[in-house]
């Protein structure tokens, strides 16, 4: 792959910790067996700021818990079953994952094969924005050729075809809003849009904790109010969001919270139920 963009590199890309992984997993002149992916390129590519660092690598896990072992880095097989290990050096843990593509996948669970192919691996990636790749001298990858340009318009926007990038992970669904809430710019994307509605129904296949923790997200958020009043009016989680739901309502609460620094998601999510202290509306009005 050619370099797409060099940006210069953040502590988190210089700090010793991450260079002694990426070392370890990097052997032999100009190799480029592993590179940071995802949600660390993106954000540093966007100017956000960066709270976990996940690598991907063309070495398998096992290759990856002997190398960095080999090393004296503690591994834990966190996820080894889909390819994912966890190094931990001076307390800083790194996600790494293997290179994979999906064989099987029923909306909640993926069956996977490894492979040493960084197209495909970025084939299978939720958001064109999350499939950047990066190098520890701070060289940005674009190997789909969309992600570079999409993060830096907020364009957030589906790998390839989104109704079939959702029937892999039904949770996609809640991502797609939340991502739009973080990093979107403009308008939601329509087509996108019309594919979370048109798959809405099959969310609450997923976990409870899985379906909570986007959720949490999404109403931590000082802008919640709007990408819920979205979802409201495409019926995204009506098993959550009431029939009496009122967006003013939402909007005005968030807007209190911050003015006097008592930010509360429970309180948030109790509206989102349609509820609210008597004579609230009135007052409102």
């Amino acid at each position: 792959m050619d370099i797409a963009l060099t940006i210069p590199a953040p502590n988190w890309m210089r700090d010793s910790c991450t260079q002694k992984i990426m070392a370890a997993l990097n052997v032999g002149k100009d190799a480029r067996y592993a590179m940071f992916v995802g949600g660390c390129v993106r954000n540093a590519v966007m100017g956000h700021e960066v709270s976990d660092i996940d690598i991907a690598t063309i070495h398998e896990p096992e290759q990856v818990i002997t190398i960095l072992e080999n090393k004296n880095i503690k591994v834990i097989p966190t996820g080894i079953k889909h390819g994912t290990v966890t190094a931990v050096v001076d307390g800083n843990t790194f996600e790494i994952t293997t290179l994979r593509q999906d064989v099987v996948t029923d909306g909640r669970h993926a069956e996977v094969a490894y492979t040493d192919d960084w197209v495909e691996d970025a084939k299978r990636r939720d958001f064109t924005m999350n499939s950047l790749l990066a190098d520890e001298q701070g060289n940005i990858y674009d190997p789909l050729g969309k992600g570079l340009k999409d993060a830096k318009a907020g364009n957030v926007l589906f790998v390839g075809n989104p109704s079939q990038r959702i029937d892999e992970d039904y949770l996609r669904i809640l991502r797609f809003f939340r991502f739009h809430l973080y990093y979107g710019q403009g308008e939601i994307d329509g087509v996108a849009l019309m594919a979370c509605a048109d798959k809405a129904s099959h969310i609450d296949s997923l976990s409870r904790e899985r379906i909570t923790q986007e959720l949490v997200k999404i109403l931590a958020h000082k802008n919640c109010a709007k990408v819920i009043e979205i979802m409201f009016e495409n019926n995204i989680l009506p098993s959550v969001i009431d029939n009496n739901f009122e967006g003013d309502i939402l909007k005005k609460l968030v807007q209190n919270q911050i003015s006097y620094k008592a930010v509360l998601v429970e309180s948030r999510l109790y509206v989102l139920a349609g509820c609210r202290p008597r004579h609230y509306h009135e007052e409102l009005r």
